[in-house]
């Protein structure tokens, strides 16, 4: 997402949420500001225009200042699952020839059992209370004076993160997005959803997926709704979620649909689906050939649910 697509969000939207994560709540020029320090803080470390920093971290506010933070000083972000053991790592690592990762106290060992083996200079940056030695403490980004934007100029043609596919048929291939992609995404996606400013996204997937990054986040950043991140999506507790931060939409693949319907305890949402499935229920999306990106979708009427109204479009080239 460029600069200028970003200060214009913030300057409509400067004290409205933007995140919720557990008991944080983040304004807009909040986490813009912090943003900016991580930023100003990466150039400090000797990271600029052009490098490849990993983040391995699970669902967390870190996670988003430092991929923003990136893309504003023209950097890429690559994203590693945070479940990913020594081998997948040290594979992606490598091949993306990465300046810097960032990682927390449970990635961190990852790492550290595989720098031994990285040919190139590769600096690491931890959330962890008390980084390990040869680690970059996060505080010590954060601990950059400036609240201002750096004056970096980012087209929006730049590269703006490189991710991987799973390998399923061979080593995992980078997977070159630029900024223009982000922005595209996230238009298409608060269009298609018909997001308001009012909507209050609830993100259960992992930031390390385009699913997260480019629908939920970026969408409820053109639409300047709210977005509330979850560590992991948990069937048992998914609707107490749901009830708990007022969620409106959210947007998952149809295993968990079908999952969080068996756990239901409150008043079942009504379900929009497009076409000849319209009515379909998720307990019953076996109908139609699973995986399913679910969100809400509001009716004619645009009255708002009493917790979540969801409408199911099927995912790339899949159809029913």
């Amino acid at each position: 997402m460029s600069d200028n697509s970003w200060r214009v969000v913030v300057r409509q939207h400067p004290d409205k949420a933007f995140l919720i994560f557990e008991d944080q709540v983040i304004s807009y020029a909040d986490f813009d500001t912090t943003v900016n320090r991580v930023a100003c803080g990466f150039l400090r470390l000797g990271i600029g225009a052009g490098d490849r920093v990993c983040v391995m971290l699970a669902n967390c506010p870190e996670f988003l200042y430092a991929w923003f933070g990136l893309m504003k000083i023209g950097a890429i972000l690559v994203p590693i699952n945070s479940a990913f053991r020594r081998t997948e790592t040290q594979y992606i690592v490598q091949h993306a020839e990465a300046a810097a990762i960032v990682v927390d106290a449970v990635t961190g060992p990852v790492l550290a059992d595989i720098v031994a083996h990285l040919s190139g200079v590769c600096q690491r940056i931890s959330l962890a209370a008390r980084p390990a030695v040869g680690e970059i403490a996060w505080s010590d980004v954060l601990a950059e004076p400036s609240t201002s934007a750096p004056m970096v100029e980012v087209d929006a043609n730049h590269v703006a993160s490189l991710m991987y596919t799973s390998g399923t048929t061979g080593q995992p291939k980078g997977v070159m997005q630029p900024h223009r992609s982000y922005v595209i995404a996230g238009e298409s996606f608060a269009m298609r959803a018909g997001l308001r400013t009012a909507d209050r996204v609830l993100t259960v997937l992992p930031l390390f997926h385009a699913n997260a990054q480019f629908y939920s986040t970026m969408g409820t950043l053109v639409a300047g709704a709210t977005l509330i991140l979850l560590r992991r999506f948990s069937a048992s507790q998914f609707w107490e979620h749901v009830q708990h931060y007022d969620a409106t939409q959210f947007n998952f693949i149809g295993a968990m649909a079908r999952l969080a319907h068996r756990t239901r305890r409150f008043r079942r949402p009504r379900v929009w689906w497009p076409g000849k499935y319209a009515g379909i229920h998720p307990r019953d999306a076996r109908q139609c050939p699973p995986p399913l990106d679910l969100w809400r979708h509001p009716p004619p009427w645009r009255r708002r649910p009493p917790a979540a109204q969801y409408t199911a479009f099927l995912s790339g080239e899949r159809h029913c």
